[in-house]
Formats: C-alpha cells, structure tokens, sequence
C-alpha cells in the first residue's frame, strides 16, 4: 500500500513539473451570466481587451444587452477584458467580468462603441505581417538560458510570461511547441519568433538573438489611445431611471402638487 503511495505522489509531482506555466487561457472562457447561459448560440467569441471609453466620461454596465438596470461603472482608461459580444437590436454588447464587492465574478454588458481596443498580438501583425518570413532555423538558443522570456510581441516591453525550466524545456511537450515556422527581424537586428502555442499560452513571441534578456527596450509602444477624459462614476448619477421609477415620480410630484393646491385655493364654506 505504501509503496503504491509514494508511486502516486512521485507521478503527480512529475505532472506538476511538466505543466509548470500557467499564463493564458487553452479553453474558451464563459462568462458566468444568465443572459450568457439563455443566447450561448448567438454570441461572438472575442477574446480581448478594451479601455473604457465612455461619451460621459466613464461606461455604465448593464444587466443584460439593452437593459436600463446598472450593476457597475468603470471610469475611462480602465482596462476590461471582453470575451464575448452580442448583437442586440443592431447594436454589439460585449460582457464583462468583474469583482465588484461582495458580487464576486459578477457581469456587466455595455455596448461596444463605448470601447476602445488595447493593442495586442492582433494588431502587431495587422500592422507588421507584412515583414514576418518563414522560419526553419536553430532554436537552440531557447533551451541554453536558465529562464525564456515570452513577450507578447516584438518590442512591446511587456512580458507575457516566462519559463524557468530548461531541462523541461529541452523535451516533448515543450520542445516541439518551440519549433516556430514565423519570424520577425526588428530594426536593431534581433530575430523574434512567434510561439503559437506554449503550456495554454497562445500567440507570444521570443526574441532568438536574446531570449533570457527580460530588459529588452520597448521600441515598438503602441501610441496612446484616445480617450475621453475620465470622469469617477460616483460622482455623477450613473444609472438609467426606468420608465416605471419616472411614473412613479412623477404620481408623487402631482400628489404633492395637488395638496398644495387645495390648500391655497380651497377654503371651506361658514356655517350660517
């Protein structure tokens, strides 16, 4: 029994080193949401991120696609990740996760023009494809640093995730998902190959010249987006007042309305 024990411990732990990287996600993400759950078939998978970008200077989450019930606001410049998007009425709702006190994983919709793309991978190679070329080459570089730097593209500055495992590295799985067939050359001579694939980490890229440098400069920043400026959303009134709320406004404004009358004008007749 015991002997079996230690047999099992020993293989989990071997799996545990295997797999040691968790950046990115291998599976579609759903969100947890009811309007989600009911129109499944319906969504757009996205998978990407976005600044707040809101006319009034921040955006307003709403229940469900075209609801006036608010369940968070987020001022402009805040970054939210939307998986999926929703075409209601003509118009594209995407759906955030997010933490919101005691709600925790709570979801919000908010219409996607009030949304501004962060650049990312997507746009690298919109931007660049042009300039990748296939690759064949010696990738043993990437197995002799003690830690690979993925980046999420060439010259972002901006580490997606790193590997400190040569010895695993230097083995299937792994050593097959290095085998890049893309590569870019940037304008200071280093060669860079896009990884589509690295323990559920998709689309990053290692720089072949250098791949333990974690101080690469950053000299491929996207420009700064534009932005409306940024207003707190608890500082304004953010949430829509439904038409039901208005009614019964205004049934109380006339109530009151219509005492006050009575009592400036109305005066009882005197006993004779």
């Amino acid at each position: 029994m015991l002997k079996k024990i230690i047999t099992f411990l020993i293989l989990a732990i071997s799996l545990t080193l295997l797999f040691p990287l968790t950046a990115g996600a291998d599976v579609i993400i759903e969100p947890p949401d009811s309007f989600y759950e009911r129109n499944s078939g319906s969504m757009v998978y996205i998978n990407r991120r976005f600044y707040a970008n809101g006319d009034e200077g921040f955006i307003s989450l709403k229940s469900e696609p075209g609801s006036n019930r608010e369940v968070a606001a987020y001022e402009n410049g805040t970054i939210a990740y939307i998986s999926h998007t929703y075409n209601h009425q003509g118009s594209d709702w995407g759906v955030i996760t997010f933490d919101h006190g005691a709600a925790r994983n709570g979801t919000g919709w908010v219409p996607m023009d009030q949304l501004a793309l962060v650049y990312d991978n997507d746009e690298f190679t919109r931007d660049f494809g042009n300039d990748f070329y296939d690759f064949g080459g010696d990738i043993s570089a990437l197995l002799e640093v003690e830690e690979l730097i993925f980046w999420t593209w060439p010259g972002s500055g901006e580490i997606a995730m790193t590997d400190p495992n040569a010895q695993n590295r230097a083995q299937a799985p792994a050593l097959n998902w290095l085998q890049a067939s893309r590569a870019y050359r940037d304008p200071e001579g280093r060669e860079w190959l896009i990884i589509p694939y690295y323990f559920a980490s998709r689309a990053t890229w290692v720089c072949l010249s250098d791949p333990g440098n974690r101080d690469i400069p950053a000299f491929n920043q996207p420009p700064a987006p534009e932005l409306h400026p940024p207003v707190d959303p608890s500082t304004v009134r953010t949430g829509v007042i439904s038409i039901p709320i208005i009614a019964s406004i205004m049934v109380t404004v006339l109530s009151v309305a219509t005492i006050v009358l009575v009592r400036v004008f109305w005066k009882p007749k005197k006993d004779v």
